[in-house]
């Protein structure tokens, strides 16, 4: 049996509607049109949390939050005992990395843990973008065994500013035109192209294809990529700040996540429709670097034999429903995502499945083409079988509420440290809030950013979809809390989590 390689890329932070193939989709995507004509895409398609950490521990084990308990309500560091993706790889040989522009993805978290190689990079280049080296700021390996970093005189520097500090990260979001001019300034001496003058982790592309290069050509590879482009805060685009009034009105703009759930006034500076043209742009400038991360694969004469797995780990607020970037809420615009799955020898290309899917479905997926016996032990399903056929029962999301967050106002706190669960079955999708409970039911076919719930919800709701979202519900709220590790509190405030 040939095995297939293996190439998942999330796209942090890309929500499904502004995605190719959503109800806005954004044009201009040439690498993201040609994929989707050898792909299928499936359109509906969600996460299982509104952030990064626990979506990305279901993305690697195949379980929802409240099965391998990394989430907010527990340690938020996925238990060493868990198997991940990785690990069940190895034995049937496969050679593993991961390429993670965002630095909640390491070792110290537990998402980092059973690859070959993991390399993750630095918050300073997401607010900065300064850092233009081919090396990764930090990397680990199973030789190693640890965190062996890779830093240059700017890193060390950066990394002595006390930037975990809420004031010092939220200034730098508000005024973020200050490093953007600063980082486009030093693009222009250093001659590097528009296109990619706000690359976030320049150095993913090269460190994969060194990866690919160190493995032999009969060996089966998996590789996770994480790309960071479109997370706040956004940078400018030329055309998009032209159109907006100029550099003048771009200095001007907002994007402190702390002040709009303090102040959404938007005489205060606030402009939703300028930072959502702003994320769509950061978005369209992704194509590039997927096609990067493909044209890497295909000059290692592995393409042909590669499963694709292009998704997101959660989606972005902007203005929905008093929200802004993502936590807190089960909204559409955060948990929705996109997901187009290339099989090997682009098998069932151009084809559009409509039955629901989430990030719990990828690691059985990839175990299901990978060895001969059907994958067990998983709550996902191989996505192979999604194609032609509805999955035969609901997918679920959970928002864990706050972990703490100082910058977080008294007045909007009740409302946001709530415990939720979405549940999406058919045309369905219904929430269950707990403490004290409610339950909103909404048809998609009619409603499919899930405005307004329906009439008579008791008598709409279904009775088995509740009882299976306030069971979730129990679970997560017995689940005794554990202390956070330092290493990974130190990363949480760091991205003004806590």
């Amino acid at each position: 049996m040939t095995r297939p390689n293996i190439l998942v890329i999330v796209m942090d932070c890309v929500r499904a509607s502004d995605f190719p193939g959503g109800s806005d989709e954004i044009a201009d995507m040439p690498v993201v049109s040609a994929l989707r004509r050898e792909s299928v895409l499936f359109s509906r398609a969600a996460t299982v949390a509104p952030w990064t950490i626990p979506s990305h521990a279901s993305l690697f084990t195949g379980l929802y939050p409240w099965e391998h308990g990394d989430h907010g309500r527990r340690s938020l560091a996925l238990d060493p005992t868990v198997p991940r993706l990785p690990e069940l790889l190895r034995p049937l040989g496969y050679r593993s990395a991961s390429f993670s522009a965002n630095a909640l993805i390491c070792p110290a978290t537990g998402l980092g843990t059973g690859f070959d190689v993991a390399e993750w990079g630095s918050m300073f280049d997401l607010f900065l973008r300064l850092d233009h080296t081919r090396e990764p700021p930090h990397t680990s390996s199973t030789n190693n065994g640890g965190d062996s970093p890779r830093r240059g005189l700017r890193q060390r520097i950066l990394r002595r500013l006390p930037y975990d500090e809420l004031p010092i990260r939220a200034e730098l979001e508000r005024h973020v035109a200050v490093p953007a001019v600063g980082a486009l300034l030093a693009d222009r001496l250093r001659g590097c192209e528009q296109d990619d003058a706000y690359d976030v982790a320049r150095w993913i592309e090269p460190s994969m294809e060194r990866f690919l290069g160190a493995v032999p050509p009969a060996a089966p590879v998996y590789c996770f990529v994480n790309l960071l482009d479109a997370h706040e805060p956004y940078f400018p685009d030329a055309p998009t700040v032209a159109r907006r009034g100029g550099w003048r009105r771009y200095v001007a703009l907002r994007q402190d996540k702390a002040g709009w759930l303090a102040d959404p006034d938007p005489a205060s500076g606030w402009d939703m429709g300028y930072l959502h043209d702003l994320y769509r742009s950061a978005i369209r400038r992704l194509d590039r670097r997927i096609g990067g991360l493909v044209d890497g694969f295909r000059r290692a004469g592995r393409w042909d034999n590669t499963l694709l797995v292009l998704t997101s780990d959660h989606g972005q607020a902007f203005g929905e429903n008093g929200m802004l970037y993502h936590r807190f809420r089960v909204d559409e615009s955060m948990i929705r995502i996109p997901m187009l799955v290339r099989f090997p020898g682009g098998e069932a290309g151009g084809r559009k499945s409509a039955s629901w899917t989430s990030l719990v479905d990828v690691v059985p997926t990839c175990l299901h083409l990978a060895q001969e016996a059907p994958p067990v032990g998983f709550s996902g399903l191989p996505l192979r079988n999604l194609v032609d056929s509805p999955r035969p029962g609901p997918v679920f999301a959970v928002s864990d509420g706050t972990i703490g967050e100082r910058w977080l106002p008294s007045s909007r706190k009740v409302e946001l440290d709530r415990l939720a669960i979405a549940a999406y079955l058919g045309d369905t999708k219904l929430v269950f809030e707990a403490g004290p409970e409610e339950i909103h039911s909404y048809d998609l076919s009619r409603d499919p950013a899930a405005r307004s719930d329906r009439e008579g919800i008791p008598n709409t709701a279904d009775p088995e979809l509740v009882e299976g979202a306030r069971s979730i519900g129990r679970r997560m709220e017995e689940i005794p809390r554990e202390a956070t590790a330092s290493a990974v509190s130190v990363r949480l405030k760091s991205w003004g989590y806590i």
